[in-house]
């Protein structure tokens, strides 16, 4: 059954009003007006709810590097092909909304447009590989460094209240993080080499999802990188290539949370995954694996007992604030969902036996599933 055509009620994005459904009245022919009658500067006013940060998104995604040139098929502008042939798809855009800038006084007003500027400014660090340079812009723009406006703000007001303070961490105090601890804790062994591969100032490319809500979050653990990178723990150092995108940690400070937050949560997991694989190996007839490839994961601690026939798959889970019955939960939920009984029955075990373990301080609980 084709989906019905919905009516825009507070849509203002275009791709998502081309992509998602709703019925789009063909404004394109003024992209084709404002190129062919240029100004240096273009002021365009209109009463609200007319439509005008619905315009503003669509000269975004018709100039913007990277965009999707399909959301244009059968519009308007699609039929001046020598105007989309140069200016279609050419430029960065720097694209703001003031709309959400808005506060109880001044100085919180300002503080959002300084967060506002600065989410928009961190979309660009790409420029500095641009052939429009010369060697001389090229170094200076590299030099620069993308400053956390809350880190600027907050340090300003920290100053002023006692002049000899030190800078600090400020961002990383601002949330728990604890949606990054709980989609790291699901990383695979192969994510987690990449994350090691961030912390020492490499990159990797990755297909990211910008349009993921948080219903989406659990429903695939390749969803780390897009979470990573919209919540700010992640930036994109060049221009997008194909669906990859080349992600970097930003800057020191996170990189800071990187190395002590994200490598000690690791670690953790790891301490007790070492004891009990000091313990198994010394069982006569086991075959013990570590982070085995299995099903569509690795799993923490496989093995495999031949003369019983018998596989055990054991996951294990470090239990932030002694909560030993969810952590169990979600290492068995993890070990069902990514199959890791299969290279087991592959292997001609008969009798599959699935551990949860869930670890905290000097204590453990386990749990069968």
């Amino acid at each position: 059954m084709a989906m019905q055509t919905r009516l825009p009620m507070g849509i203002e994005n275009f791709k998502t009003m081309r992509t998602d459904g709703y019925y789009y009245v063909d404004k394109t022919g003024f992209i084709r007006d404002l190129l062919q009658n240029m100004a240096y500067v273009n002021l365009f006013t209109r009463p609200r709810r007319f439509g005008k940060t619905l315009n503003m998104s669509m000269l975004r995604y018709f100039f913007e590097l990277g965009s999707d040139s399909t959301i244009f098929d059968g519009l308007e502008i699609a039929k001046e092909k020598e105007l989309c042939e140069e200016y279609m798809g050419k430029f960065p855009v720097i694209s703001i909304s003031l709309k959400e800038v808005a506060g109880e006084s001044f100085d919180r007003a300002k503080r959002i447009l300084r967060s506002v500027l600065g989410d928009e400014a961190v979309r660009f660090p790409f420029l500095a590989e641009s052939d429009k340079l010369t060697e001389t812009e090229r170094w200076q723009y590299k030099k620069l460094i993308v400053y956390c406006p809350w880190d600027v703000v907050s340090y300003c007001h920290a100053l002023k209240m006692e002049p000899s303070t030190e800078p600090q961490n400020y961002w990383v105090n601002t949330s728990s993080n604890d949606i990054i601890r709980n989609f790291l804790s699901k990383a695979k062994t192969a994510d987690r080499n990449e994350i090691e591969q961030l912390i020492n100032g490499n990159s990797i490319q990755k297909m990211i999802r910008q349009e993921l809500t948080y219903r989406d979050l659990d429903s695939d653990p390749d969803n780390l990188w897009s979470i990573l990178f919209t919540t700010g723990y992640l930036t994109q150092r060049s221009a997008q290539t194909g669906d990859l995108t080349e992600l970097v940690i930003p800057n020191r400070e996170i990189q800071w949370i990187f190395i002590r937050q994200i490598r000690e949560w690791f670690k953790k997991e790891n301490f007790y995954h070492g004891i009990l694989l000091g313990l198994f190996g010394n069982m006569d007839g086991w075959d013990v694996q570590s982070n085995a490839e299995s099903g569509d994961g690795y799993s923490d601690i496989s093995i495999e007992i031949e003369d019983q026939e018998t596989g055990i798959i054991i996951e294990l889970k470090y239990a932030e604030k002694a909560a030993f019955d969810t952590a169990c939960r979600e290492a068995l939920k993890q070990i069902n969902d990514r199959n890791y009984e299969e290279k087991l029955i592959d292997d001609g075990m008969t009798i599959i036996r699935k551990y949860g373990i869930a670890c905290y301080k000097r204590r453990c609980k386990v749990i069968s599933g």
